[in-house]
Order: structure tokens, then sequence, then C-alpha cells
């Protein structure tokens, strides 16, 4: 869901600004982790750990907010429910904005608004597809961590037939996201680290056999990659297979915590009624 969300969105301004922006935050984690801790194992996996509590964090105002609103919603549901009995099967003008102005009243006696829940929620699903879109593609946002997968475009770019053996390497195309390599831009610098970002350790491999002249260069860069992406044993960059692994709690813990938040914010919302159109839009977010 998330990255289907990440691919609709991406061509808007404020997530592009905001990616930067948190890119820049997870630069500055990553570099005080390298600083500090010995190697580079895991520093991509810590790296994502910290910049994830410290958006979270950012965000617990806004989320806070949210949860008085949603507890306010509860009190004030009764009185507009009220009102709308009062009004019901009246639908001449006069009477919509008597009952438009009676709800007001409501909202105001509360210090509230019909739509006072749904901003907050907006900016935190804006900030969080940005987040998901910076660990999506750490190497676009975090200079610390391009600068290895630039060690390897550099000189690959200087070889003459790069682009025909690039072509050549299998499943390229499911590395580089696209159905077409005639849709793929190999002379970007930025399209090679997004697509190098994407490669396993076998095309890591078929890589350096394409172009044994920079192989060493390959090899050194891609054994410090792997040992960035590398955390509690597991190689975030390459995707688990079907023998039942470490990996697959992941998912499944992922999944479940996501069910358990949820249901905790259902259960706290009130009952919303059929004909209030803003309590229906509240329960939409």
């Amino acid at each position: 869901m998330a990255f289907s969300l990440l691919t609709a969105t991406a061509n808007w301004p404020i997530i592009g600004q905001i990616s930067w922006l948190l890119g820049k935050v997870m630069n500055f984690i990553y570099t005080i982790l390298d600083s500090v801790l010995p190697g580079d194992n895991g520093l991509v996996g810590l790296s994502i750990i910290f910049y994830t509590i410290f958006v979270y964090t950012l965000m617990l105002p806004m989320t806070i907010n949210q949860q008085r609103s949603t507890k306010m919603m509860s009190v004030i549901n009764p009185e507009v429910q009220a009102i709308q009995k009062k009004y019901k099967g009246k639908t001449d003008n006069e009477s919509m904005q008597r009952q438009n102005v009676e709800m007001q009243a409501v909202y105001e006696k509360y210090g509230t608004s019909m739509t006072g829940g749904c901003l907050p929620l907006i900016i935190q699903m804006v900030i969080l597809l940005a987040l998901y879109r910076v660990i999506y593609n750490i190497p676009a946002y975090v200079p610390s961590v391009r600068v290895y997968f630039d060690n390897v475009v550099t000189p690959l770019m200087s070889q003459a037939d790069y682009i025909d053996k690039l072509q050549g390497i299998t499943d390229i195309m499911k590395a580089a996201a696209v159905n077409s390599l005639d849709k793929f831009d190999f002379t970007s610098a930025n399209k090679l680290v997004d697509l190098l970002y994407k490669f396993t350790p076998a095309q890591w491999t078929e890589l350096q056999n394409l172009f044994p002249g920079i192989a060493s260069v390959i090899a050194e860069n891609e054994a410090t990659i792997r040992q960035m992406n590398t955390f509690l044993g597991l190689n975030m960059a390459e995707a688990p297979g079907w023998v039942p692994s470490f990996a697959w709690l992941i998912p499944i813990l992922a999944a479940v915590t996501q069910w358990f938040s949820t249901k905790l914010m259902s259960g706290q919302q009130p009952k919303m009624d059929s004909d209030n159109v803003a309590a229906q839009s509240m329960q939409t977010m």
C-alpha cells in the first residue's frame, strides 16, 4: 500500500521537499552513527530505526491532538445527532441553514470544528509518505550512503559499452522497475544509482563479471554497501525467498502491529451518524 501511494504521489512537490529535508536528518543520523560505531555493519538499519523514531516523535503533538479530537467527537456526537433528528426530513434551505448554524454552535461550544481532526491526519500522511520515500530509496536522499554507489557509477559510465552490457544483466528490468528498457535512462547517474540500490548480490557479481576492468572497484564498494545493509544477519537489499527464515518475521510483525494500532484507534472512534457528512469524512480519514 505504501509503495503504491509513493508511486501515485511521486510528482507531488511537497512530498519531494519534505523527503529532501528528512533525507538530511537521516544523513545526520548516519554520520553520527558512523563516527561512534566501528565498521559499517548495520549502519543503514540502525539509521532507519533512529530516523523513524525521530519522525514519529516529531508527529507526537499531532497524534495527541488527533486523540483529543477523537475523544471530543464522542462527546459532541450525541448533541449533533439530536440536531439532525430535529431537522430530519426537512430539506428546505431555511431548515438546512438553521441545522448548520446549530451544529456550528455545538462545535464552537467545545472549541473544535467539523474538520478539526482531519488536518492533523493529512499532515501526518504527507510526512509518512516522505518518510517511506526516503527509506525506499536511501541513496537518493542520504549522501553518506550514495558516495559508495557513485564510486561504482562513475567508472561504470566511462566504459564504452556499459549500456549494452547492463541491458544483458538478468532481471535488469525488474531491478529497474520499468516495463521496457527503452524507458530507462542509462545515461543518468541518478538513475544508475537507483538501479544499483536494488541490485541483489547475484546481480552485483554479474556486474563484476561483465566489467573485469573495474571489478575490484565494484567488489570493494559492494562489500561496503552489503555491510551497511546487513542488519541482524539480514541483507535488507535482498527480498526474502520462499524458504522460511527470520526475515519472515518482519512483515508479520509489521502487519500485526499495524492491525493492533488500527483496532485501537477504531475502538476509540465514536459511532458516526449516517446523515452526518462531516462525521463520515472523519471516519474515512
